[in-house]
């Protein structure tokens, strides 16, 4: 079956992330037959820094094509909305983590609370 995908609302986040909403986030988030798969999208910081994030279950490999293809949508939007840099950091117990945001035209810049840093800039 196809991933329903439809934008966060700010309940999603706790319910579904185990966090918070910051002051400004946006995203989208995915179910397969009424299951949560899929949440990602895009925290502004009051430094003025935007943070990439995404949390997905092990049923989202299963969605590979719709996953991509929305996280694609997402840097896309952050394209048109003039942003010059995009942050994310890869989580260390994602091993391919690192390979996936470089395929998505991340490069690694640093670390940043002991994690590897990459930054997108269109």
């Amino acid at each position: 079956m196809n991933p329903e995908i439809r934008p966060l609302v700010p309940e999603d986040l706790p319910r579904h992330c185990g966090r918070a909403a910051g002051e400004r986030t946006v995203g989208l988030i995915g179910f397969v037959d009424g299951r949560f798969v899929a949440a990602g999208g895009l925290d502004y910081c009051e430094s003025g820094e935007v943070i990439a994030w995404c949390k997905v279950t092990r049923e989202a490999r299963h969605h590979r094509i719709a996953f991509w293809r929305e996280c694609r949508r997402v840097l896309e939007a952050a394209r048109e909305a003039g942003h010059e840099r995009v942050l994310a950091v890869a989580s260390p117990i994602i091993p391919t983590a690192p390979a996936f945001l470089a395929r998505l035209g991340f490069r690694e810049v640093g670390t940043r609370y002991g994690m590897r840093l990459f930054a997108w800039e269109p």
